[in-house]
């Protein structure tokens, strides 16, 4: 198993060194860059002590095979990825549910105002269904993922095209499941001590400062890392960069300003900071995260820029998210609104 080709590499060398520190006093708190940088024993530590193929998904933001892996054997390490893993989910399924619904309610808004479109009585009865999405409870994994897999209805249109009504309040059980994960897991998690397995590959580490410019707060960051190379051992600097370690941590300076500009309703902001938060022309991995890919969909949409949120969300279709339901409501909001789709829309 390899993060970038560093696993297997100092899984095998950390042990020898006799100039590091103590991993007991170092890797116990939230700022696990120091850790790692001045004491990369204590990654070895913990990669022995929990599940390490999980840890590469939780790199690599496959937070939901990390639960799997994670769960394999109950360690207390393991505990804290499970827990840490299943609120990642949680918090994706939550921003895919808010966007599908607003596509939904949109596309029916569309349709309603329309002259030349007029819904089926199939479509009335989902227009309805849509308005008033609820959760379910007792819903398994499974059953939720063959309800993003199969239509809800499905008829014909007038000019003899298939219509398929995909269930727009999937997402919302997603999140109500992966919140009961997260809740079971903690319970065996919350009574251990703070440590590594806590804050590996974490936010925490990073100062923000919301008074200052993002210039000025990056300016802070480039210093901030400065520092750390500079302090860190030979092989806890090695460690960071072969991470990717101050790439990530950048991206998310710019991932949380982009999700303030959204929540401001400055959409175009929100789209520009976004942009700025991942790697382009690559898949989700370690330098492309979910959240940053949701945030930029859903900053597009509210721009009505749907084919490129469209484009933006067919990055996600590859991973673990289950995302065929947002790209179908998107897609015939595409179609209502004349962007570039080939196919029949889902009114007569």
């Amino acid at each position: 198993m390899r993060f970038n080709g560093t696993l297997v590499l100092f899984l095998t060398i950390l042990g020898c060194s006799s100039n590091d520190v103590s991993s007991e006093n170092v890797a116990t708190g939230s700022d696990w860059t120091h850790a790692l940088a001045r004491n990369p024993s204590a990654f070895n530590d913990l990669m022995q002590a929990s599940e390490k193929t999980a840890w590469v998904h939780v790199h690599q933001h496959q937070y939901s095979l990390a639960y799997q892996a994670f769960s394999k054997t109950r360690t207390p390490s393991n505990e804290v990825g499970r827990t840490r893993s299943a609120q990642a989910v949680t918090r994706h399924y939550r921003t895919l549910s808010r966007i599908t619904e607003w596509v939904a309610q949109r596309y029916f808004t569309e349709v309603s105002a329309s002259p030349e479109h007029t819904l089926t009585k199939t479509g009335h009865k989902m227009m309805a269904y849509a308005a008033s999405c609820k959760t379910t409870d007792s819903t398994t994994l499974d059953a939720l993922v063959a309800r993003t897999q199969a239509p809800m209805f499905q008829e014909t249109s007038a000019s003899g095209m298939g219509i398929l009504w995909f269930d727009p309040c999937v997402y919302r059980d997603f999140e109500r499941l992966w919140q009961r994960r997260t809740d079971e897991a903690a319970k065996g998690a919350e009574a251990l001590p703070a440590g590594l397995a806590w804050s590996l590959f974490s936010p925490t580490p990073i100062t923000e400062d919301n008074n200052l410019l993002l210039s000025d707060q990056i300016n802070a960051f480039e210093q901030e890392m400065a520092d750390l190379t500079r302090h860190a051992t030979t092989q806890g600097g090695a460690l960071l960069q072969e991470l990717s370690i101050p790439k990530q941590l950048r991206h998310r300076l710019y991932r949380i300003r982009a999700e303030r500009a959204l929540q401001n309703q400055q959409y175009s902001e929100a789209t520009r900071l976004a942009l700025q938060s991942f790697a382009p022309g690559q898949p989700v991995g370690p330098l492309v995260s979910p959240q940053s890919l949701l945030i930029l969909a859903e900053s597009q949409i509210k721009q009505q820029r749907y084919r490129d949120a469209l484009q933006t969300l067919h990055i996600l279709s590859g991973g673990t998210l289950h995302m065929r339901v947002v790209l179908e409501w998107l897609g015939d909001l595409s179609v209502i609104k004349d962007i570039d789709r080939e196919g029949d829309s889902k009114e007569n």
